[in-house]
């Protein structure tokens, strides 16, 4: 094997961790709770890493289906997000989340006053700081006939279909068996702060680069041995 096969090869690992590095998804959402007033609805939006690294969400945004309003809802003050951690982004303050969801965790942090509030078809969109899409859904039991219109119950998917942006294998979060959910005080059912699912590992950057690099000296070494063979 050529060193500039080698090169090429070793090259590519930056872009192993490229794609890796997308490990940020949608695995909750609440659309019109109970006790909620226009602009006021109590609806939620929970994001997860369900990577085994660090995601810095500085100069990232959310909106819904529209670019309206024009200024999007940055999720900058997160900074970064853990590995596992899942965060909440809300229309209502994070102190009158708390209150209407009094058993939720006091780790889980959050951030209130989402502009873009959730209709009954509509979509959520994430966006990096390039205004690339990092992960999306769209839903409505009107624009998607046969799914289920999400409110007063939050709804949650499994790991394999996050990133798929279809609402289809989407469901009520109260009817998975072993799910422990929490109840606000007005009587909505969800499990914000928290996924369905075991996360599974997922390998680090370097450890994708390591991986092609020994797989790269792996078939040296092979090339080599048939040579000597040969002669």
């Amino acid at each position: 094997m050529k060193a500039s096969v080698l090169i090429r090869a070793l090259a590519c690992a930056p872009l192993v961790a490229v794609a890796v590095h997308a490990q940020v998804y949608i695995t909750e959402f609440f659309y019109q709770g109970f006790g909620g007033t226009t602009g006021n609805e109590h609806e939620f939006v929970e994001l997860t890493n369900v990577g085994t690294t660090a995601v810095d969400v500085t100069g990232w945004y959310y909106r819904d289906s529209t670019n309206s309003p024009a200024t999007p809802f940055s999720l900058s003050g997160f900074g970064s997000i853990a590995p596992g951690e899942s965060v909440i982004i809300t229309d209502i303050s994070e102190a009158d989340f708390r209150t209407v969801w009094p058993d939720l965790a006091p780790d889980v942090r959050i951030l209130g006053g989402s502009n873009p509030g959730l209709g009954r078809d509509d979509a959520i969109r994430i966006f990096d700081s390039n205004d690339v899409i990092v992960d999306q859904l769209s839903y409505g039991d009107q624009d998607y006939p046969g799914t289920e219109r999400f409110r007063q119950i939050t709804a949650i998917t499994t790991r394999d279909n996050l990133g798929q942006n279809s609402i289809v294998g989407w469901y009520f979060s109260n009817t998975q068996e072993g799910l422990t959910n929490i109840t606000s005080i007005n009587g909505d059912i969800g499990n914000p702060g928290y996924v369905n699912f075991e996360l599974a590992a997922v390998p680090e950057p370097a450890t994708y680069a390591a991986l092609l690099a020994l797989a790269v000296l792996a078939g040296v070494a092979l090339h080599r041995g048939r040579r000597t063979v040969q002669q």
